[in-house]
């Protein structure tokens, strides 16, 4: 689907991403970037081009009952910073709900605004140009690292 070659454990058919737990994919202390599904290695990609000791966190579970909420903080306590990066257009987000918990589970750890990445409000199409208006791009993500590495 999204032309990616991952591991998976050798011989085991019944193999399943446990449902609830997010996982530091690249662990860093400049901000926290919570990611979803092809925005991973994006922002995996992002972060190794700019040099930007961001930490990267693949949530995996993408429901509002099976957020990593442990993982998520403690990060966020030692970053104090984080972005949320989504594909999706806008309008399709979930990262509005990860914003409002954040706030309201780790306000005082966080000593910039929380940024969000996504598309536009429009949803995707089958104009390549519209489509990638639509959709989060690495450009978008990479202005947002930058942004916050500045402020540190």
């Amino acid at each position: 689907f999204y032309q990616r070659e991952s591991l998976v454990p050798h011989n085991e058919r019944d193999y399943c991403i446990p449902l609830g737990k997010a996982k530091v994919v690249r662990s860093g202390s400049a901000c926290t970037v919570l990611a979803t599904s092809v925005m991973v290695h994006t922002a995996v990609k992002v972060a190794e081009e700019t040099g930007i000791d961001a930490e990267i966190i693949d949530m995996r579970s993408i429901g509002q009952l099976t957020t990593d909420w442990p993982l998520v903080l403690s990060s966020i306590a030692k970053t104090n910073r984080v972005i949320i990066v989504e594909q999706v257009a806008s309008g399709l987000s979930l990262g509005r709900h990860w914003i409002a918990e954040i706030q309201a589970r780790a306000f005082d750890d966080l000593d910039h605004e929380i940024l969000h990445v996504t598309g536009s409000l429009s949803a995707p199409v089958v104009s390549a140009v519209l489509n990638r208006a639509a959709l989060g791009s690495a450009e978008r993500l990479r202005e947002a690292m930058e942004l916050l590495a500045q402020s540190a």
